[in-house]
């Protein structure tokens, strides 16, 4: 059997698509699929505008909020970089580990460390499952609100003791001696001191507050998308029931241990859609028309972004094929000369890396012009965490609010003028 069919064979692969068929199946049995696509095809035109409208706020907010936490992470890399591998990202997140495609990106393209930068990944999904379980507890879900309400403060505190309980019994710095032994676990302790390192620049609680507002705000936005596709589908269903049903799904699409989402998070909105009444065709239909506008708007924006920095595409093509050929001429890549060099502020030199320096000048019989800084001299002028721009943060949030009032304000005026439609006829 060739090595490919054996990768696609392993049980990592086969069980969690098995279990995605198996869901989509099920959908399938639920409902009438006619009666699905009939609905589907019913959307009305004018509320992709709003839609799309919606979608360009929501990738602003996590672009900035993506740009934020770099920044608290004292990156280097140019903004450029940042917002071409955050929108490529954008459209492989529903693939397995495609959140962490731009940790990938910026790695192959400009040298920065998969470890630290996954860090960030890692801290956004979690803020997304906290606001999302937090807004389903104060939202309520219909007649399932009781039960939500209950059910999610326990979980949570159960995850809090598990997760506590693990650090504190693998609390010591250094690993297993078994561990060390195999080059493959070695790599993976290395890059999870990294992931460690790069946590604990971006845990302080002025980045967590604006990571997390804007995390609210993003997904708000989100969820306003899907009351959109509600209006074009005319199905009967309030704004805040709406808000409840995008963040459960969300919230069961990110915990459920599947690497993708597809069905789990169809599966969960219909069953939040039917507990607020609303029928399983409907259901469907509206979850499936959200799954396609979103990966289609998404994609539209990642091609305009890659169009507008093509130099990035280049560059991060470029860079991952001068690694390949580093690794197959043995020689040292970027991050493995990164891991070898101590994180932190610079420390002054020794005697000995000192006359390594002006060795060539003393052979030359030159005078070293080159002032020398000591110890007490030497002063560490690399940013704070917290040093972030905060006028990027400002023009997101603005941007994003602006276009949501825009999205919003269309909406109402939409329905207003349809109830006086609806008044006229009925005269």
């Amino acid at each position: 059997m060739k090595p490919f069919l054996k990768k696609l064979l392993r049980p990592s692969v086969v069980i969690p698509l098995l279990f995605t068929v198996g869901i989509v199946a099920a959908l399938l049995t639920l409902t009438d699929i006619r009666k699905v696509v009939a609905l589907m095809a019913s959307f009305q035109r004018l509320y992709l505008l709003y839609f799309l409208l919606l979608m360009i706020a929501y990738e602003v907010v996590r672009a900035v909020q993506w740009a934020y936490l770099l920044r608290a992470q004292r990156s280097k890399t140019p903004l450029r970089a940042q917002i071409f591998a955050f929108a490529v990202s954008e459209v492989t997140k529903a693939l397995p580990i495609g959140n962490y495609v731009q940790n990938y990106l910026l790695q192959e393209a400009d040298g920065e460390d998969f470890g630290r930068t996954s860090a960030i990944t890692t801290l956004i999904i979690f803020i997304e499952v906290g606001v999302s379980l937090l807004a389903v507890v104060i939202l309520g879900d219909g007649a399932w609100t009781l039960w939500l309400r209950i059910g999610i403060p326990i979980g949570v505190l159960l995850f809090v003791g598990i997760a506590l309980l693990i650090v504190h019994l693998h609390s010591r710095h250094d690993p297993p001696t078994w561990m060390t032994r195999h080059k493959s676990l070695r790599t993976v302790l290395e890059e999870f001191r990294r992931f460690r390192e790069g946590a604990r620049d971006i845990l302080h609680l002025r980045t967590m507050v604006v990571a997390v507002a804007l995390g609210a705000l993003y997904l708000t936005i989100a969820a306003l998308a899907l009351y959109i596709v509600t209006l074009g589908l005319n199905i009967p269903v309030l704004l805040t029931g709406t808000l409840s049903v995008y963040f459960l799904s969300l919230a069961v699409g990110l915990i459920f241990p599947l690497p993708v989402d597809i069905g789990i998070l169809e599966l969960s909105m219909l069953g939040a859609f039917v507990a607020l009444g609303v029928s399983r065709n409907a259901a469907l239909g509206a979850s499936l028309v959200n799954r396609v506008l979103s990966i289609a708007s998404s994609l539209v924006i990642a091609l305009v972004v890659v169009a507008i920095l093509y130099p990035e595409l280049r560059k991060a093509l470029r860079g991952g094929k001068q690694k390949r050929q580093q690794r197959r001429e043995g020689k040292p890549t970027p991050q493995q000369d990164q891991a070898q060099q101590p994180h932190g502020p610079s420390v002054a030199p020794d005697a000995s890396k000192a006359s390594e320096r002006t060795a060539p000048y003393a052979a030359l019989g030159r005078p070293l012009s080159v002032p020398v800084t000591t110890d007490a001299t030497l002063t560490c002028t690399a940013p704070g965490p917290h040093s972030t721009d905060d006028a990027t943060v400002r023009t997101g949030m603005v941007t994003g609010a602006a276009v949501f009032g825009l999205a919003l304000a269309l909406t109402v005026g939409r329905r207003a003028l349809a109830r006086r439609r609806t008044r006229r006829h009925s005269l």
